[in-house]
């Protein structure tokens, strides 16, 4: 009998090589496990209306066994207000997906989904007309992995 795992890859743009390594990555062991799947849950697989927010058309984290978060220099772009936090803050839709996914693995039975949380650690650099902004989502992206 088949055995299918859903990994649900989070990461902002800045990080689009590594979600196409990681892509390949889950073809090649497909291609070489035997009755074993995993089905990579991947934002730009899809369609998405715009009658409805992006963040509530996609899978929920939670809802996978697994969860691969890729950071390197920022959290990517604010959700509506309707993801407000409890403190009054607003996540970015990465941010979203790392929580809504930790809290399901620390506040369910089983244990699921495994978050796995990865930091890009080349050198950052950032383009001299966006540098305010590219300066603020790293200084958000630091105080988020502290």
């Amino acid at each position: 009998m088949e055995r299918t795992y859903r990994l649900f890859l989070s990461s902002p743009s800045d990080v689009a090589d590594e979600r196409g390594i990681a892509g390949r990555v889950v073809q090649k062991l497909n291609a070489e496990l035997d009755g074993t799947l995993i089905d990579i849950i991947l934002w730009e697989d899809h369609f998405y209306t715009a009658n409805s927010t992006f963040q509530d058309q996609i899978d929920k984290p939670s809802d996978c066994d697994v969860v691969v978060c890729i950071f390197w220099k920022r959290l990517g772009s604010e959700l509506p207000e309707a993801y407000m936090r409890e403190d009054g803050t607003i996540p970015t839709g990465s941010e979203f997906e790392f929580e809504d996914a930790l809290h399901h693995a620390t506040e369910s039975s089983p244990k699921t989904p495994d978050v796995l949380v990865y930091r890009k650690t080349a050198p950052v650099t950032f383009q001299e007309e966006n540098l305010v902004f590219e300066k603020a989502q790293r200084d958000s992206f630091l105080t988020f992995w502290e």
